[in-house]
């Protein structure tokens, strides 16, 4: 495990379960490099590829909902705008997005989200929720989970949450283009 630097860019050189991971973090500055070097170590221990600079263009988790079935498709990526430009290529159903999540840690807000909104599921990644329980996931995470407890017992509880309108703007109820 290290970072090195060559030129103004940091480089990080790790080993996992005897096979090396190297790459660039794109990063000039040594703690930025740092988050980087520890993303890609937590994505190779979860048995994914490792960090790649074209994919942490834009980290965090995106909401979508289908038109047409009501459902909601809760992702995450490094690259959101690519991958749900991904989604509203592929799809023949109008996509519209109900959030964007900036997130370097993009996997763990994921399976937080996912925690959150599991008594919603349909299946896969696509549950059956409203804005709301959009709004109250995103609450859910950005407290690190504290006003909640439980998060079965409050998915439905949006009153609970106290900061709402703290959210970056543009974050909730956008549209995704098509």
């Amino acid at each position: 495990m290290a970072l090195t630097k060559r030129g103004a860019i940091w480089w990080f050189s790790f080993q996992h379960n005897g096979k090396r991971y190297q790459g660039s973090t794109s990063k000039e500055d040594r703690a930025e490099a740092e988050i980087v070097q520890d993303e890609a170590k937590k994505s190779v221990g979860k048995g994914l590829r490792p960090y790649r600079r074209k994919e942490m263009q834009e980290p965090g988790v995106y909401c979508l909902l289908s038109r047409a079935t009501g459902l909601v498709k809760v992702g995450c990526s490094g690259n959101m705008s690519f991958r749900i430009e991904q989604y509203v290529t592929a799809n023949p159903e109008k996509l519209q997005l109900l959030a964007k999540i900036p997130a370097i840690d993009y996997l763990e807000a994921e399976k937080t989200f996912h925690e959150f909104l599991y008594p919603f599921i349909v299946r896969g990644e696509w549950y059956r929720i409203t804005n709301a329980h959009v709004e109250a996931a995103i609450g859910y995470w950005i407290t690190g989970h504290r006003i909640f407890g439980n998060p079965y017992k409050f998915a439905q509880r949006v009153e609970d949450i106290q900061d709402l309108d703290s959210l970056p703007e543009g974050t909730v109820g956008a549209e995704a283009s098509s």
